[in-house]
């Protein structure tokens, strides 16, 4: 278990709020840690489309060309180190777009949402796994009355990060979604976003409960290699590896399929064309820097293809 650490997930509120508020963006990474520890599956015999690079160019006839950024939803500085490599990007864009905007009021639905009125997941886990995470969120501060009345997908991303990343968050360090839009308003660049927060929050609590269930009950008997399994999605992201990233989540398939492919379904795929579709009014604007989750990029379904499909030239450019 975890050593408790002094600027914990409830004291003091806003410490809170923004940790909360950093794990509804977390969630993509989160199904990273469930799996990490599979084996990687064989190369493929063709490769991931777009599966190399987290920074690609976008431009279409007749507009000046954009940019599409894959983040890591983390506040490690190893990755916030690679937005000291976009300097030449943000100094000739005209505008930013992040995933969702955290505000105030976002963070403190974020905050509501993950919780419900009354105990379910005594009801919902066996009684060995409850134990366990009560057990577990026991060393983040979160004590057993309201770890029991997380919702399953609260539960999820609450363990998909290591205790470090909960300290960084609460110390008040910024995850790299963050530091891009302070560094947008620094330079007097608008900030748009691509989804409300209320949406977000209709996607996790969508996911069908048998696999969040499936999925969280993952998360507590792989907890004690949440450290090593960051540390793996680390190292692919400041790769620039989306394959890697991309086998992660596949790696799963054999042992719960079911699960993963409604984790995909729900909140990478359909929101993958969600994303394209908001995403062609900046880019019809040209200039426009788009930052969203780099799961989100690769694949046949990834957001590069779809703009690829509609007729967008795509070219990396690191």
């Amino acid at each position: 278990m975890p050593p408790r650490f002094a600027s914990s997930i409830l004291e003091p509120r806003a410490g809170r709020s923004a940790v909360m508020a950093w794990c509804l963006k977390a969630m993509l990474a989160a199904v990273l840690v469930l799996v990490a520890v599979q084996p990687r599956p064989a190369a493929a015999d063709s490769p991931l489309p777009y599966g190399e690079g987290l920074l690609w160019q976008v431009e279409i006839a007749g507009t000046a060309p954009s940019y599409v950024l894959g983040t890591m939803h983390a506040a490690d500085p190893r990755v916030n180190a690679v937005l000291s490599g976009l300097t030449g990007v943000l100094d000739r864009v005209d505008s930013v777009t992040v995933e969702v905007e955290m505000t105030t009021v976002a963070r403190a639905r974020v905050t509501a949402a993950m919780f419900s009125l009354s105990p379910i997941l005594a009801d919902r886990l066996p009684p060995d796994d409850h134990a366990d995470l009560i057990a577990i969120t026991a060393g983040y501060g979160l004590p057993e009355a309201m770890a029991s009345r997380l919702q399953p997908w609260g539960a999820i991303i609450l363990l998909a990060m290591p205790p470090a990343e909960y300290q960084r968050i609460a110390a008040g360090e910024p995850p790299m979604d963050a530091r891009l839009e302070e560094e947008a308003e620094a330079r007097g660049l608008p900030v748009h976003q691509l989804e409300t927060i209320g949406e977000q929050i209709a996607a996790l609590s969508g996911l069908p409960d048998a696999a969040a269930i499936t999925l969280l009950r993952d998360a507590i008997a792989e907890y004690s290699e949440v450290e090593a399994q960051f540390e793996a999605m680390v190292a692919d992201y400041v790769a620039g590896d989306l394959a890697g990233l991309r086998a992660l989540t596949e790696a799963a398939a054999g042992d719960h399929p079911a699960a993963l492919a409604a984790f995909l379904e729900h909140l990478v795929y359909r929101r993958n064309k969600t994303m394209a579709d908001r995403m062609e009014v900046r880019l019809a604007e040209g200039n426009a820097l788009i930052a969203v989750g780099a799961l989100h990029l690769p694949g046949e379904r990834g957001v590069l293809a779809l703009l690829a499909e509609r007729g967008y030239t795509v070219k990396r450019v690191r």
